[in-house]
């Protein structure tokens, strides 16, 4: 079983917690059936070494990452959001 929540939420539930991780939340309207922008986020963030799993929502995807890595993450995607619009 799988769940995404808070980890105060999970240890006050008894849930033992394997990692924890940090959401970055793409501020980029996408279809759920589009094409391309997970792909290009794991990349960028795998071509240096972060590890990321990545939800699909309705109007914006989320990419969660090591707590430990979340700021160079963001660093990573704000440069590659800098370099899709230029």
């Amino acid at each position: 079983m799988s769940l995404i929540l808070p980890v105060a939420t999970a240890q006050a539930h008894g849930i033992l917690i394997d990692s924890e991780m940090r959401c970055i939340t793409l501020n980029v309207y996408s279809s759920l059936e589009g094409v391309g922008l997970t792909a290009a986020v794991a990349q960028a963030l795998a071509d240096h070494g972060i590890a990321c799993n990545m939800v699909a929502a309705y109007h914006h995807d989320h990419a969660f990452v090591p707590a430990s890595e979340a700021g160079r993450a963001l660093g990573i995607l704000q440069a590659l959001q800098t370099s899709a619009s230029t």
